[in-house]
């Protein structure tokens, strides 16, 4: 995994829970063309196996996923 890729689009779905952080990512994902970066940071730290999986389903490929309390960093390039 690449930690240090510099991400196109940042998305941060702080204060929200599940499943608006995954359904946000959802959304973002499919206006990024293919080769894009997307992180996608939050303080919903559950919510990163979601995107994760969501992410995975849906054309994407997880580049790094970080998670740690009240806290979750995802970057994923979309295929």
């Amino acid at each position: 995994m690449d930690t240090d890729v510099e991400p196109d689009v940042k998305l941060d779905v702080t204060g929200e829970v599940c499943p608006m952080p995954a359904a946000d990512t959802r959304k973002t994902m499919r206006n990024l063309s293919s080769g894009q970066i997307l992180e996608v940071v939050g303080d919903f730290e559950c919510a990163a196996e979601n995107i994760r999986n969501m992410a995975e389903k849906n054309g994407g490929e997880v580049l790094t996923e970080e998670t740690a309390k009240n806290y979750f960093r995802v970057v994923i390039k979309k295929l």
